[in-house]
């Protein structure tokens, strides 16, 4: 999902910029039906975790994007850690000295 909305956000700044729209963008991201669903899949999905939302709608509070030129992964940082903390994980495993990197395969 990081990898996916940080692709699109990105889009978006460049469209953003070709049509003239000026900062600031407010960004959020709400899930909903996610009650008991594990936050992780892939590498992090440790067979031991029990780790998983507790409530059906996380709704992290948005970020505030000031510059087009920002890179989308920084500026999504508080809410993909909102979210994995929501999971039971102290946040993002994905970021790797402040900036999103692919997880292992």
């Amino acid at each position: 999902m990081e990898q996916h909305t940080i692709g699109a956000v990105t889009q978006y700044q460049k469209f953003a910029q070709s049509i003239g729209v000026t900062p600031p963008l407010l960004i959020g991201i709400t899930l909903s039906g996610v009650n008991g669903w594990k936050v992780v899949q892939g590498p992090y999905d440790f067979p031991d975790s029990d780790a998983v939302f507790d409530r059906d709608v996380v709704s992290p509070p948005e970020v505030i994007m000031s510059a087009l030129e920002s890179p989308a992964d920084v500026v999504l940082r508080p809410l993909f850690d909102f979210i994995w903390n929501a999971g039971g994980w102290p946040g993002s495993p994905n970021y790797r000295d402040g900036r999103w990197a692919k997880p292992p395969s």
